[in-house]
């Protein structure tokens, strides 16, 4: 009771601090300090970073039920310490057996909302696989230990985050529209205030269940059958076929380098691991340290190679079981001096002049990072898609189903909710998986981890990810100053410069100069990271979203 009482209390008070904590035994960075807090306490217990890892999840879906959860999927990165290399298990969601692109007309027109809001839009959810399949293989502990720490704080409570009461404040039109979501997050028509003391009995129940019973109960027992209710009362395909077939897979992380460092990131059906490698090939050829952190020139540059990036993703990758995606031309060192050839110092060209051509014509997310005394690192991206995903509840269950079937693409050129656009590659099929810009990231040097990243928000997870890399190597910041740092974003489409508003003014007059049309945002994706120098560990959580790391 002690380890509960303790989180509670973290969880009614958060101070940002402008330094990374620095531990030397182990340490958790998630987007949530009392998520962070949780892992921090199974390492503390004995737990390797396999078993906080775990915890570390399953706490992210009782305080931030909006943005994950086991109604999702996750990508799960990983560094062994008797490994050289690192390994991925796709957790990602799948489309149902029974997906035909013709769900989604109405009225004779395809309509985006379908693959949003209700039962059309849920994939079928894996995440829970994927955390079990890490645990029988890596973790230390009993399954039943790493689960409880969830089961506990949604049974007894936790206190409403000063984030998740701001989402529930800007959202609660839309969210309230789900009776499951109005009743556990409203009061009296009104947002639960921060430092309320939120319940989800429905949601303890559910993990009580898996951590005595495993994952039956979720993918063939009661809970399976509620949650394809639910699906199919709201005009849904998924079936008990769908929910007892979905396996995660154990693969090769994908593998570059930048001065002199090792990178190992996500493969499709994730684009973020290929367009960050590609990203790093151009950007090592320019001295980005001498022309300085956000710098006019850096951003431009920076920029340009993210637009061909991005222009590459929405042409090329899908999931390969479906698709040839040329991996090896989008990282070569070739293809990145064509780009290089193709980026002018001094302007910008039209979007159709963006991208490569290899072949012929033919934020509900949340990332935390883990690192143990062993030597073992982890990097997990999970997601419902976007907030509250397809606001569908599994209310006997408290289980919060994902809109995963919006990262396909309904027809070529027709944006998402994120404004991707995309071709037949990421097109919707049976068993296919959505294109996905989850990038957890590590970066080695003499096959000792140096950087663990990864972050939410949706496309720009890939630029948040690239930045804090530069950042750290590039510009020599501390891991929380390379977290924090001003960030800018390009997707190719639509062709504007995203660029947070403490970036100055003149650099901004520089930037249209080029020709760049500049639209200043507010802060849309949040990076977590772990720096490691020698025996010290460093941790820093966004302080966009007010995460906090946590260690001992």
């Amino acid at each position: 009771m002690k380890f509960l009482v303790f989180l509670f209390a973290i969880s009614a008070t958060f101070t940002a601090s402008p330094e990374p904590l620095k531990v030397k035994n182990g340490i958790v960075a998630a987007d949530q300090a009392v998520a962070s807090k949780a892992g921090a306490m199974i390492l503390k217990k004995g737990g390797n970073a396999f078993d906080a890892a775990v915890t570390t999840a399953l706490v992210l879906g009782v305080t931030n039920p909006h943005s994950s959860g086991i109604g999702g999927g996750c990508f799960i990165l990983f560094k062994h310490h008797k490994q050289s290399n690192a390994k991925i298990i796709d957790a990602r969601e799948q489309a149902p057996r029974k997906t035909d692109i013709k769900h989604f007309y109405k009225n004779g027109k395809l309509d985006t909302s379908l693959s949003q809001n209700g039962g059309l839009a849920v994939a079928i959810p894996n995440e829970l696989n994927g955390l079990f399949l890490m645990h029988s293989k890596y973790g230390t502990l009993p399954w039943k230990q790493v689960v409880y720490p969830a089961y506990n704080l949604a049974k007894h409570g936790i206190y409403v985050s000063p984030y998740l009461n701001k989402t529930l404040i800007k959202h609660k039109e839309k969210f309230t529209q789900s009776t499951y979501l109005r009743d556990i997050f409203y009061k009296n028509n009104q947002a639960l205030s921060t430092g309320t003391l939120l319940k989800q009995p429905a949601l303890a129940k559910t993990l009580k269940s898996i951590a005595l019973k495993g994952l039956r109960s979720f993918y063939k027992g009661s809970i399976a059958k509620e949650i394809i209710n639910v699906v199919q009362s709201n005009g849904g395909i998924l079936d008990a076929v769908d929910m007892a077939n979905i396996q995660p897979q154990i693969l090769n992380a994908v593998k570059g380098t930048y001065r002199g460092y090792s990178v190992f990131t996500m493969p499709p059906p994730s684009s973020g691991g290929l367009v960050l490698l590609q990203m790093l090939n151009v950007l090592q050829h320019y001295p980005l340290g001498d022309w300085g952190h956000n710098s006019s020139k850096t951003i431009h540059h920076v920029a340009e190679a993210m637009k061909h990036a991005y222009s590459d993703r929405a042409q090329y990758m899908g999931d390969p079981k479906f698709v040839d995606v040329p991996a090896n031309q989008i990282t070569s060192q070739e293809t990145a001096r064509k780009i290089v050839d193709k980026i002018s110092d001094s302007k910008v060209y039209h979007s159709d002049t963006y991208g490569m051509r290899y072949l012929p014509d033919d934020h509900g997310t949340s990332h935390f990072n883990v690192f143990d005394n062993q030597g073992n690192a982890v990097s997990i991206t999970s997601t419902i898609n976007t907030l509250f995903g397809s606001r569908l509840v599994v209310d006997k269950y408290g289980v919060i189903l994902n809109n995963q079937m919006d990262d396909f693409s309904l027809a070529p050129g027709i944006p998402n909710a994120y404004g991707l656009v995309g071709s037949e590659a990421n097109s919707i099929q049976p068993h296919k998986k959505p294109l996905s810009s989850m990038t957890p990231t590590i970066v080695a040097k003499d096959k000792q981890v140096k950087l663990i990243v990864g972050g939410s928000g949706g496309p720009r997870i890939i630029s948040g990810v690239l930045q804090v890399v530069l950042n750290s190597i590039d510009h020599n910041m501390n891991i929380k100053e390379a977290v924090d740092a001003p960030r800018m974003h390009h997707q190719w489409m639509p062709d504007k410069l995203y660029l947070e508003k403490e970036i100055p003014v003149d650099v901004v007059d520089n930037l249209k100069k080029r020709g760049h049309i500049i639209q200043r945002s507010v802060p849309r994706n949040v990076i977590q990271g772990i720096h490691i120098d020698g025996k010290d560990m460093y941790g820093a959580s966004d302080s966009r979203k007010q995460g906090q790391a946590a260690g001992y």
